[in-house]
């Protein structure tokens, strides 16, 4: 399953070892993605850092586990981590820790466009969303490669 955000695209393929996230950036300017995983939910993280710099038109690809719960990606603007490493490190969806968000204090400072997952729920299916409880700082448009609808927020 490929899922796919405007801010960031995300293909989520599945295999026996989990599934293949994408973060594609379409913006025309840099932006830092972040992922969150919710520990108090669930232990399987995904096999990324926490953050990391993307380039405009750029994408990064990794394994996230088949049961991964709580997780949540968003993208953070105009930052700026050599001088300010903390929560107000970027000028919206910072987060503790600074470049690489704190694993379990991590989870952004409003306003910031969210997608959350949880996979394989208690009754087998995928939930995810676009959520924009903490705000909106970017277009996030999540996609996938079962045919499923498409999440998104322009």
């Amino acid at each position: 399953m490929k899922f796919t955000i405007a801010a960031s695209a995300l293909a989520l393929a599945g295999s026996a070892l989990g599934r293949t996230f994408t973060v594609y950036n379409a913006c025309p300017f840099t932006i830092w993605p972040a992922v969150f995983t919710d520990l108090n939910v669930g232990s399987a993280v995904p096999g990324i850092e926490t953050g990391w710099e993307a380039p405009a038109w750029s994408k990064r690809t990794f394994n996230v586990p088949d049961n991964w719960k709580a997780g949540r990606i968003w993208g953070r603007r105009n930052c700026n981590f050599s001088s300010n490493p903390g929560p107000n490190s970027c000028l919206s969806g910072g987060c503790n820790g600074g470049l690489r968000c704190d694993s379990r204090t991590g989870t952004g400072v409003p306003p910031a466009s969210v997608a959350e997952w949880t996979l394989s729920a208690g009754d087998g299916q995928d939930w995810y969303d676009v959520s924009l409880v903490d705000g909106y700082n970017l277009p996030m448009r999540i996609s996938n490669s079962a045919g499923c609808p498409v999440a998104e927020c322009a």
